[in-house]
């Protein structure tokens, strides 16, 4: 997938990626010749999948640490 990022962001086009993938024996994981169209929804997808991560780390990272007070059992007493 690095590959295909990389080769995106100089601005190739994805049936040249997709060309240049299938000459050094790349396939679909489900052993099909890959396309244009196959090419731009893998990256899509690992677009998606990279900004559903972010959030996540994102609220995790906005979480705030308050103390705890410990519950007091009064029958204790």
């Amino acid at each position: 997938m690095g590959e295909i990022e990389k080769y995106r962001n100089k601005g190739i086009r994805y049936k040249d990626i997709a060309n240049y993938l299938k000459g050094r024996g790349f396939r679909s994981s489900r052993g099909k010749e890959l396309s244009a169209k196959l090419i731009e929804r893998m990256l899509k997808k690992k677009i998606e999948s990279d900004k559903k991560q972010e959030v996540k780390l994102g609220d995790i990272e906005d979480l705030e640490v308050i103390e705890v007070i410990p519950k007091i059992d009064y029958f204790d007493i």
